[in-house]
């Protein structure tokens, strides 16, 4: 299969100022995001001119959107739509012809191998779920991101299955993903003439990762550890400045400002300055909210600022749930003996294809009539029912246990049963009452929950299911009987904005100013009654503002804290995190989580009394870290964990 040229982004407007000769290569700053989602992804890009660059300035940049397909769409309608299934297409063994990573990337790579049915291609898809810690939590009791092992299927033969590690996954996707950026990128300098000021690697580039806010730190590290394993930097630092971490909601309150600031009357936006707004992210995987303040709208040069309200929340009410319901309670009961199980059950690349061709239009097109796939009209929707396909004849004996328990509105029927396939017909309070509300039951109950604590004033929707219609109404009218205001798609690109506000974190981190401990932070400490029980110590409230921590632990250092033993040679300094706010506590108490830890080597020309240590605070571009301080001399220590 051959890699296509990057297309040309359509109706783009030029951001490279016309100059008689070719610019310094020194003038020009690249910066480019990665939009990983767990159902579709994106990437974007911009060109910074430095000689023209005010800081806080967003609005100069102009921000291109493009697919993250290894081979992407040449037609015009499919590159308007750069958010694509994350799929990763894994060769094994690779051969000569094939890609030179050995993987693909996207729903074109995957279609193409399905229809050349691709005798070593494998393929993978929600891998993303893997890294909600939260989640997997309360099904396992301990969980290691790097011994988590994700199952890939082969395209051509569903008895066939390899294994590979998630660092592993992660890290081939982000470099794909990238290159998608960079070729397009260069493709964009090319047609601009700009040949001298072509970037030729990924570690030239400013990257920005989007991650859900509700990860724990150690999903985070990971993701740091991961782009780093792509080769998105070319240094070894972890916390390199290089490579940054957006959060998902964050991103898309970024672009949200700057794209009604070039809508709205600037005194409209003058007025919303200070005032509070929720940002609900409803992707494919997980829900996302936040709240922050509109700190910063200055007229005169369009600088933004916004200072974090909360710690975020949310939970795994993503799209994909609608897929699972559609899956377990009309599919499965429906299919003969055998036939679900035999056909797609047991099928990965046949449910990838279904969802992507049949049943995804319905989901994202709800309530719009004649929604299209890539291949053609798939289902009608009048005003009172939809129709869609299914890839098998169906048990119509069966439909008194997909209805038992339905109200008689919600009744499905089927319409056409002949051949290899049916029609059902699901009528609209259905798709409304049990598909839609699997999603949007669990949400308003969580915003009850945020709006018993705090009073935001407005709220937007954001995410590639927060551009659904039917979504859009349901909080729209859920905000309305809340008295907040609420912004919709019709306002905002609800799919784009988090990619497009990735980059513009890029160019300006410092915008999201104050900010608040996601979470419970603290220590491992020795309990000398029963030493195989070591105690728990808080060092950090979740809530807290961490540059007040900053200030605080600069004029009154935590601790001291001291060996154990005259003979020990070093110390271990071990964090850990917890939701559960008591100041003090048990490492074996559920909920306590490690992070991170590290080894002090110590000094035994010290007296053993002077063997005690400080630990400082500090937050450095949004990431929480500590300084360990030796009180007898020597080498600070620096412990890191909290990344942004």
């Amino acid at each position: 299969m051959s890699h296509r040229k990057p297309f040309k982004p359509a109706g783009a407007v030029p951001i490279l100022p016309v100059s008689p000769g070719p610019p310094q290569e020194s003038q020009y700053k690249y910066a480019a995001a990665i939009d990983f989602g767990t159902t579709r992804s994106a990437v974007a890009y911009c060109v910074i001119d430095e000689s023209e660059r005010q800081i806080g300035r967003n609005r100069q940049f102009e921000i291109y959107t493009a697919q993250a397909e290894t081979n992407p769409s040449d037609d015009a309608s499919s590159r308007l739509a750069s958010k694509t299934p994350t799929l990763l297409i894994l060769f094994d063994p690779p051969r000569a012809d094939q890609a030179a990573q050995g993987v693909e990337i996207g729903i074109n790579s995957f279609t193409y191998h399905m229809d050349e049915q691709t005798d070593n291609a494998f393929v993978c898809r929600d891998f993303k779920m893997l890294l909600d810690v939260v989640d997997r939590r309360t099904r396992e009791q301990h969980v290691d991101l790097h011994k988590t092992m994700v199952e890939l299927h082969s395209i051509s033969d569903s008895s066939k299955t390899i294994t590979r590690p998630l660092l592993e996954v992660v890290s081939k996707y982000l470099h794909e993903a990238a290159q998608c950026a960079l070729n397009n990128l260069q493709s964009h300098l090319e047609d601009r003439g700009h040949n001298a000021n072509i970037p030729k690697t990924l570690g030239e580039l400013h990257w920005t990762i989007t991650i859900p806010a509700i990860w724990t730190d150690q999903a985070r590290i990971f993701m740091r550890r991961a782009a780093q394993k792509a080769g998105l930097v070319a240094d070894e630092e972890l916390f390199t400045s290089r490579v940054s971490l957006c959060l998902e909601p964050e991103g898309a309150a970024l672009e949200s400002f700057v794209s009604l600031g070039l809508k709205e009357d600037r005194e409209v936006m003058q007025k919303m300055k200070g005032k509070t707004f929720l940002m609900i992210d409803l992707g494919g995987g997980t829900a996302d909210i936040t709240i922050q303040t509109l700190s910063t709208f200055n007229i005169l040069s369009d600088i933004i600022g916004f200072e974090e309200y909360a710690p975020p929340t949310g939970g795994p009410w993503g799209g994909r749930l609608l897929n699972k319901v559609f899956l377990d309670k009309v599919l499965k009961p429906l299919s003969p003996p055998g036939k679900w199980n035999k056909g797609y059950e047991d099928n990965t690349a046949k449910q990838i294809m279904y969802e992507w061709e049949i049943f995804d239009p319905v989901k994202r097109e709800f309530p719009s009539n004649a929604p299209r796939s890539r291949r053609g009209p798939v289902a009608s929707m009048p005003t009172a029912n939809i129709y869609v396909s299914v890839p098998f004849t169906v048990d119509v004996c069966r439909l008194h246990v997909v209805n038992s328990g339905l109200a008689s509105n919600q009744h499905i029927e089927v319409a056409t049963n002949t051949g290899t396939y049916a029609k059902l017909k699901l009528p609209a309070a259905f798709v409304q009452n049990v598909l839609f509300a699997s999603v949007t039951t669990p949400l308003l109950s969580h915003l009850d929950t945020v709006l018993a604590q705090h009073k935001p004033e407005m709220a937007f929707l954001v995410g590639g299911m927060g551009a659904n219609k039917h979504i859009v109404d349901v909080i729209g009218k859920y905000c309305k009987r809340k008295n907040v205001h609420f912004f919709s798609s019709q306002s905002i690109n609800a799919s784009e904005s988090i990619v497009r506000g990735a980059v513009r974190y890029s160019i300006d981190r410092q915008v999201f100013g104050i900010r608040k401990s996601r979470t419970n932070y603290g220590i491992k400490l020795h309990n000398a009654e029963d030493p195989s029980n070591p105690r728990f110590q808080r060092l950090v409230k979740k809530g807290e503002s961490l540059s007040e921590l900053q200030k605080r632990t600069k004029a009154h250092p935590l601790g001291p804290y001291s060996p154990v033993k005259e003979s020990h040679t070093s110390v271990t300094f071990a964090v850990y995190e917890t939701s559960t706010d008591a100041d003090k506590g048990f490492i074996s108490d559920d909920g306590m989580y490690s992070i991170v830890e590290v080894v002090v080597p110590l000094d035994m020309s010290i007296p053993y009394e002077d063997r005690s240590f400080e630990i400082e605070l500090e937050v450095n571009q949004h990431i929480l870290s500590g300084w360990i301080i030796p009180l007898g001399g020597g080498e600070k220590h620096h412990i890191q964990w909290s990344s942004r």
